[in-house]
Order: structure tokens, then C-alpha cells, then sequence
């Protein structure tokens, strides 16, 4: 039996933790927003009350008035004797050390060969891919660019010598022995058409390449991963005895945001010989959990978007091969206090903020007064045990609908995108390509646009061998026209803006990132203003753009078996869907 203080212990030192500050400095006559919380860090919080067995939810996080009546609230919800707290480090997971668990899955010798090269390589488990997995591996198979990701970072040790690049591929070594998703191969599957099963091994050897060239780490190009090799790849460059510059390209089908901290914890953690020895949870706990009532989500969803037609931002250049990345990277110089002061206020997220700032780019860009663009959800809100700390795509895609008809008040937007998002949550993971969900905005993309939302990543630094490690640069593409990547720090918020020179013109992606930059500014100044109000751009613009959107999207004066073709030449060992 755990006693009703121990429990509102355990909670404040969750809320501290989650909070990024000390349970000292937590005042619990203050609401979560006031104390610097966000929908990011109420995931954080949630998954670790679910993993004590703790019931909670992000509504009843963001919407509680003081920490004290959140806490009073999950308090009340158990019963003592119920609960059980489960030390950290201790967190139970399913046993996928065996591919008999997945016997419905398993693959036949003669494909396992097309992966093998080493006849006594060992497999952990074989299983299906979790449904966003499966939508970038398509699209990759059609866009080989997107979805690969890129990481520059820098290593500093405070130890002349102690960094070395032997050094650096051991630890990188010892961290993806440490994640199975890090020990992933991909294959198209032979028992679900156009989908993907992932082979986790019990070991593998990472690639790693150390650069005798320092202008290696930035160049723009990256390899194209195959199904014969895990999808990442670490380059080492020594600058110093105390210095070096790595590069990790990685697949987005193997990390989100959030994995990217986790991965960069254990590097430091590994180089002072502290990577715990527990393994974090399998992937495949998650795939399994993605389950859930088609009916209520086509239900949902349908009565949701009815009406609504895909937003596309159009660009001069019409509809073309995605070639020619572009990154604008700009911040907006709002200091975390001014946020969390308004966000207590008004009861919303800056995640809102930004939601509704991206609506007006588009309601002025698409000249469409009913918008609609994808954004991106985290998944680690699953009960899982061990979710918070494991490497994976725990991420959704989900459409956003705002209507600006009425020339509502910015407030009213903010309002409405809240709520839109709380009661989306839950038909934010649709398996891909059923019959019932294919129809879906979670089994595709919706528009041409989309958000997602990270917190800067701080280095935490511990042990009496310190290695820091700062982010230098991070690319992300996908296979949308528009892409922002959006972190929150203490003094700015930051944006990366992705964009391919082959659809869009860099003209208008400067104008649309200037207009994103001044909807924030104007929704935080602004709040009681009417939507109207906001005057983005000039007469000029607003004229140029009824001209081209007046034609519609460009025609494709080509037969279906051409364009097929030519994608063919241009990616002869793709996967073929049907």
C-alpha cells in the first residue's frame, strides 16, 4: 500500500522533471503553462504517471488550474492499495528475444538470404512496420531524399586524448546495441501487399567512417540505405585530441524528435560508462498497439473533414519531381516567460500559436477561407511502459481544419485549434492500407504542408569525464512541399523551413516563412484581434497570387504509362507498389 503522501511526493517530482526545473522551484499554486509546461512536456509527465499505473491525460494536465489540483485529481482517481510505483530502471516490456513470437510474420529462407551475408547472423524478431514506418518507406521507394535524416554535432571532452575517433565508433557501437530499432533492416512484405516488415538482429555492426577531410561533414549529398544494410550511418572527423565533428544519417523510418535526445543522452552516457545495462522497450510493443476502432476513427474523421478539400500552397513551378532541398532557417526572439505568461493566460500552447500562424499564411498563400494542412502528433502518449526512454517512430500525422469565413477573433482560432487537437488524440493511430482506413488522413498525406514541434535539446553532462555535445546542424526532409520543423527554447522559438526548389519557388518560400514569423508575433500581441486584422502581405502579392490559384492546379499533358516511366529510369532499384 503506498501512502497518499508518498504518491503526491512521486507526482511533484514527476511534474519537476518534466518541467525541466527542480522540485524545489515547483510552486503548485500555479497552473502547468505557468510553470513552463507545454503539450510536450504534459506527454512527458502522462507517460510517466502511466508507467507508475497512474491514470491521467493531457486534457486534465493543460486544463487544471494549479498543480495542486492536478495532483489532487490524480489522486483521487486511485485508490492506494491500486497503485504501484515502479522504480526507474525497472520498467517491464514484452520479450521479443525470439522470432517465435512473430511466427505469423516469419519470412522464408530464400528472402532472408536477399539480407544475409553471414549465415550464422541471428534474428531477434520479425515483425510489420507501425503505420507511419510504412508511409515513409513508400515514400521513399518514390522520393529517395525524403525522410533521410542528418545530424552534424560536435564532441568536446574535458580529458586531452580521451576522444578519439576508436573511441567514439566503440561508443556509437555500444548505444546501438543498446536500441533494437537501431538493429533494424527493412524488407517488402510477402503477407500485406505495398506494406513493409521490419528484422530486428541480435547484433549488428554499425557503419562508421572516419573522414580524413573536414569539408566531408557538410556535404549536402547522402547515401541511399538499402534493405541489405541498417538504415544509418556515423562519420567521424578529429579536429582535436578534445574535439570531433560527427555526422549521422540516419533513416526516418528508425528515429522521431524525440529519439534523436534519447540517442544523444546515451552517447554522452556511454563515453562516461554509465549507458544503463536494461534494455529500453522494442518497437514492436508499439506496432502492436496501434490496434484500435476503425469504425470510430472513419467516423471521426469523416464527420470532421466533411466538406473540407486539401489545401495545397501552389508554386510557379508546378508539380514536379521533389529534387533541390532548401532549408531557411529563422527564429522569432520571444522569451520563454512572455510564452508561458500568455499561454496561463489564454489557456492554449504555443504548439496552438503556431497552428494557427501557419492557417493565415495559408488562408492568404492558398486564398481558401476553410484551410486545412497535417501536423505532426507524438504517439508516446500510449500506455507503454519504457516508451518515454525508447528509440522509434512514435509519431502521427493528422490534419487540422481551421475556418476563417466568419473573420473570427485570433482568440476563438486558438480555442478551436485546442480542442481540435485533444479530440483528435485519440484516432491518431490507424493501421495503413485496411480497407476502412485507407480513405483516412492518418493513412496519407493531406495537402502540401506540415508542422511538427520539438523542444530545444540541452546536453546534460555528468560523471567526472564530461563530453559535450552541441547540435551544429539537422536536416529532416520529407515529401512535402512545406515543411517546419518548430522548437521552443527559453529566449526564441526556432524554425527550420524545408522546402524543394523543383515545386516551389524561393521568392514565395521567403514570403510564406515572413508571414509564419509575423502571425507569431501578431497571435502573442494580438489576441482579442480579429483574424482580418493580420495584413501579411502586399497588394502586389495578394494580386499575383489570385492570378495563378484562378487557373487551378497545373495540368499533366502526359499519359499515366509516360510519368510512370520516368520514374523508373530516374529509380530503377525502387520498391514497386501497386
Amino acid at each position: 500500500m503506498v501512502a497518499e503522501g508518498a504518491l503526491r511526493a512521486m507526482l511533484r517530482d514527476e511534474l519537476a522533471a518534466a518541467l525541466h526545473i527542480s522540485p524545489e522551484e515547483l510552486q503548485l499554486e500555479q497552473s502547468f503553462f505557468a510553470q513552463g509546461g507545454d503539450s510536450l512536456s504534459a506527454i512527458h509527465f502522462m507517460s510517466k504517471c502511466r508507467m507508475a499505473g497512474l491514470e491521467t491525460d493531457i486534457v486534465d494536465i493543460l486544463k487544471a488550474k494549479t498543480l495542486s489540483e492536478l495532483i489532487t485529481s490524480i489522486v483521487l482517481k486511485h485508490e492506494s492499495e491500486a497503485i504501484k510505483i515502479i522504480p526507474n530502471g525497472h520498467l517491464p516490456h514484452s520479450d521479443t528475444a525470439s522470432a517465435s513470437s512473430h511466427s505469423s510474420y516469419t519470412l522464408v529462407d530464400a528472402r532472408l538470404l536477399e539480407v544475409v551475408d553471414d549465415p550464422d547472423r541471428k534474428i531477434e524478431s520479425i515483425g510489420p512496420c507501425s503505420s507511419m514506418q510504412n508511409r515513409i518507406l513508400i515514400s521513399q521507394a518514390v522520393n529517395p531524399a525524403a525522410y533521410q535524416c542528418l545530424f552534424i554535432l560536435k564532441a568536446q571532452s574535458r580529458a586531452p586524448g580521451s576522444l578519439t575517433a576508436s573511441r567514439i565508433t566503440d561508443i556509437w557501437r555500444r548505444v546501438v546495441a543498446r536500441h533494437s530499432t537501431l538493429r533494424t533492416t527493412f524488407l517488402e512484405s510477402e503477407h500485406r501487399p505495398s506494406t513493409f516488415d521490419q528484422v530486428v538482429w541480435t547484433e549488428v555492426e554499425p557503419n562508421v567512417t572516419i573522414l580524413e577531410d573536414e569539408s566531408q561533414i557538410n556535404q549536402e549529398e547522402m547515401i541511399r540505405f538499402h534493405s541489405t544494410t541498417v538504415p544509418h550511418h556515423l562519420y567521424i572527423y578529429q579536429i582535436s585530441p578534445v574535439e570531433v565533428v560527427l555526422r549521422l544519417e540516419i533513416s526516418h523510418a528508425l528515429v522521431d524528435g524525440q529519439s534523436a535526445g534519447i540517442l544523444l543522452q546515451d552517447l554522452n552516457a556511454a563515453y562516461e560508462d554509465r549507458l544503463p545495462t536494461a534494455k529500453p522497450m522494442p518497437y514492436a510493443d508499439f506496432v502492436r498497439s496501434e490496434d484500435q476502432d476503425l469504425d470510430g476513427a472513419e467516423d471521426f474523421w469523416g464527420r470532421y473533414l466533411e466538406g473540407a478539400e486539401e489545401t495545397y500552397l501552389e508554386g510557379a513551378l508546378g508539380n514536379r519531381p521533389k529534387v533541390g532541398l532548401r532549408t531557411f532557417q529563422e527564429r522569432v526572439h520571444i522569451p520563454a516567460e512572455t510564452s508561458r505568461r500568455f499561454c496561463d493566460r489564454y489557456g492554449v500552447t504555443m504548439v496552438n500559436v503556431c497552428q494557427v500562424a501557419w492557417g493565415m499564411v495559408l488562408r492568404f498563400f492558398a486564398l481558401k477561407e476553410d484551410v486545412a494542412f497535417s501536423y505532426v502528433t507524438s504517439g508516446r502518449q500510449t500506455q507503454l511502459p519504457g516508451i518515454h526512454d525508447a528509440v522509434g517512430l512514435f509519431i502521427s500525422s493528422l490534419v487540422l481544419r481551421m475556418d476563417f469565413t466568419t473573420n473570427p477573433r485570433i482568440l476563438d482560432m486558438l480555442n478551436a485549434a485546442r480542442e481540435d487537437v485533444f479530440r483528435s488524440m485519440s484516432y491518431d493511430k490507424v493501421p495503413l492500407l485496411t480497407e476502412k482506413s485507407s480513405k483516412l488522413p492518418t493513412a496519407h498525406k493531406w495537402g502540401n504542408s506540415i508542422l511538427s514541434f520539438g523542444k530545444e535539446w540541452q546536453p546534460l553532462s555528468q560523471g567526472k569525464n564530461e563530453l559535450d555535445l552541441s547540435v551544429l546542424r539537422r536536416i529532416s526532409p520529407t515529401d512535402y512541399d512545406h515543411s517546419l520543423n518548430i522548437e521552443f527554447g527559453e529566449a526564441s522559438i526556432s524554425v527550420d523551413y524545408d522546402i524543394w526548389t523543383s515545386t516551389t519557388s524561393i521568392p514565395d518560400a521567403e514570403k510564406m516563412l515572413n508571414c509564419f514569423l509575423r502571425g507569431i508575433e501578431f497571435i502573442l500581441a494580438s489576441p482579442e484581434a480579429r483574424v482580418g486584422d493580420f495584413d501579411a502581405i502586399s497588394d502586389e502579392d495578394s494580386k499575383r497570387l489570385r492570378e495563378e490559384n484562378g487557373n487551378g492546379r497545373p495540368a499533366v499533358n502526359r499519359c499515366i504509362h509516360s510519368m510512370l516511366q520516368e520514374v523508373t529510369d530516374r529509380q530503377p532499384d525502387a520498391v514497386a507498389l501497386p
